[in-house]
C-alpha cells in the first residue's frame, strides 16, 4: 500500500560541477534545474531504459538522460523548442564540426567586416534608404515578422539576414547546418530591441528604450562569435559524454494527445507549464520566423490552442468536450471568472489540457512505472495557485502519489515577479505510480 504524505521531504542532490554539455546553447525560460534532473534520472530510471519528457522545452532532461546512458524522447508543441532540442542532442565528431564552423566564420567575417558603414554604426542605425538599397543590391529577404523594424534596428536586420543567407547556402550536412542555425538562433533575442530578461513573453520595455537612447551597442558579429564558441564547447562535451548506442527522438507532439501515440517509456520525467506564468507562444515569436519554422502570421496563430498555461485564450480555442471539474478546479474557475471571464477561459483550457495529459500519459507507462513532475505554486490574482494540489486532483483516476519532495529555487531564469508577482522560491517533485 502506498504511503500518504502530509508534507514534502527535502530533495538532496549533488551540486558537484559537471560538464555543461549543450545546456547553455540557447537561453530558454523556466528550464529544469540540471542537478535536480540528474538526481531524478539516477533515482527513477536505469541504464538503457527510455526516459520521456512530454513538455520537453529546450531538452534539458533528454540531454542529461543521454549523458547518463539512457534512451530519450522529447516532445513539445513549440517549434523553436523542438528545433533547439534536436540541435542540442546531435552527436557531431569535433573535427567535422570545427572544420565547417571555421569556414562559416570566415565567410561571415568577410561579408560583415567589409561593410564599414554598418561597422561604424554599432550604437545607431542606418537610414531607411540605405537599408532598402542593401536588401535590393544583395537580394536579401528578411523574415515576414509583423512590425519587423519595431523589433530590430535596420542595420541588425541586414546583418542577421546576411548571416542566415550564408548559412543556408553552405554545402554542409544537415547536422552541421542545424548546429550553426542553433548558434544563429541564440543571438536573435540579444540583438533585438526586445528585453531578453522577462519570461512573460516578448516586449520592448522601458528599460530597453532607455538603453537605446543612451547609445546601446549591438555588435552582431561579436555576438555570433561568442555564441559559436559557447555552443562549440558544449557540443564537443556532449559528443564525448554520450554513447552512440543510446537513441534520441525529438518530435513535435501535443502532450494532451499522448493516448494512442507511438511513444512508450519506462519513466516520464517532466515539468509541465504553470498556469498564467510563462507565455512560450509570445516568447519565441522572433526565432520562429528567423528559423523559417513558420512562414506567416496565420501559421503562428494556428499554434495557439496547443500552448497550455497562457493567461488569455479565445473562447473558440476551448476544448469541445470537457469533464466535470473537481473541487479545486471548480473553486479556481469560479474565482477567476468573477474577476476576468477571459482568464477563466484560459484556466478552463489549462485544466482540461492537463487532465488530458494525465489520462494520455498513463497509457504510455507500464504498471507501477514512475511519472515524475517538477512543479511549483505561483500566484494568480494575488493568491497562491495550488499547482501541486491541482495536479493531484487531476491525476487521481490514473495515478497514485507515491513520493513528494521539495527544494529551494535560487538564481533561476524565472523573473515572474517583474510582471505578475508569481515568483517561485521553491519547487516540488511529485512521483506518481500508475494505479
Amino acid at each position: 500500500m502506498r504511503r500518504s504524505f502530509t508534507s514534502a521531504n527535502l530533495l538532496r542532490f549533488s551540486s558537484n560541477r559537471s560538464p555543461k554539455l549543450t545546456h547553455y546553447a540557447f537561453r530558454y525560460p523556466a528550464k529544469f534545474h540540471i542537478p535536480v534532473v540528474r538526481e531524478l534520472i539516477q533515482r527513477y530510471t536505469s541504464v538503457r531504459s527510455i526516459c520521456l519528457d512530454p513538455f520537453n522545452g529546450s531538452g534539458t532532461l533528454i540531454v542529461e538522460a543521454l549523458a547518463s546512458n539512457r534512451n530519450a524522447i522529447g516532445l513539445d508543441v513549440d517549434p523553436v523548442a523542438v528545433f533547439v532540442s534536436r540541435a542540442k542532442t546531435i552527436r557531431i565528431p569535433p573535427e567535422r564540426l570545427q572544420a565547417s564552423t571555421l569556414g562559416f566564420v570566415k565567410k561571415v567575417r568577410n561579408k560583415l567586416s567589409k561593410d564599414t558603414a554598418l561597422q561604424r554604426r554599432l550604437q545607431t542605425d542606418i537610414a531607411r534608404s540605405t537599408y532598402k538599397k542593401r536588401l535590393s543590391t544583395e537580394g536579401l529577404a528578411p523574415p515576414p515578422i509583423p512590425n519587423l523594424d519595431h523589433w530590430f534596428r535596420r542595420s541588425v536586420i541586414v546583418q542577421l539576414t546576411r548571416i542566415k543567407t550564408i548559412l543556408l547556402k553552405m554545402d554542409v550536412e544537415k547536422d552541421i547546418r542545424d548546429f550553426l542555425l542553433l548558434c544563429f538562433a541564440s543571438i536573435i533575442r540579444p540583438c533585438s530591441n526586445a528585453d531578453p530578461t522577462p519570461v512573460s513573453g516578448l516586449e520592448v520595455t522601458s528599460h530597453m528604450r532607455k538603453k537605446e537612447e543612451s547609445g546601446r551597442t549591438i555588435d552582431v558579429e561579436k555576438e555570433l562569435l561568442k555564441a559559436i564558441e559557447r555552443c562549440m564547447t558544449g557540443a564537443i562535451e556532449f559528443y564525448k559524454a554520450v554513447s552512440s548506442r543510446v537513441a534520441v527522438t525529438n518530435a513535435f507532439h501535443d502532450a494532451r494527445q499522448l493516448a494512442g501515440s507511438p511513444y512508450a517509456a519506462d519513466a516520464v520525467i517532466t515539468s509541465p507549464p504553470y498556469h498564467s506564468a510563462v507565455d512560450y507562444y509570445r516568447r519565441h515569436q522572433l526565432e520562429m520566423y528567423w528559423l523559417d519554422l513558420i512562414g506567416c502570421q496565420q501559421e503562428r496563430i494556428d499554434l495557439i490552442p496547443s500552448y497550455l498555461g497562457r493567461s488569455h485564450i479565445a473562447k473558440k480555442y476551448l476544448p469541445t468536450t470537457t469533464s466535470k471539474p473537481g473541487k479545486i478546479g471548480k473553486y479556481w474557475f469560479e474565482r477567476i471568472r468573477a474577476i476576468n471571464k477571459q482568464r477563466a477561459n484560459a484556466f478552463h483550457h489549462y485544466y482540461q489540457g492537463m487532465q488530458d495529459f494525465f489520462s494520455g500519459v498513463s497509457s504510455l507507462l507500464p504498471q507501477d512505472a514512475p511519472l515524475v513532475l517538477v512543479v511549483g505554486n505561483n500566484k494568480v490574482h494575488g493568491e497562491e495557485f495550488p499547482t501541486v494540489q491541482l495536479f493531484n486532483e487531476l491525476s487521481k483516476d490514473y495515478f497514485v502519489l507515491d513520493e513528494k519532495f521539495w527544494y529551494p529555487v535560487k538564481n533561476r531564469y524565472m523573473s515572474y515577479d517583474r510582471h505578475n508577482g508569481a515568483s517561485i522560491d521553491r519547487e516540488y517533485v511529485l512521483v506518481w505510480r500508475r494505479s
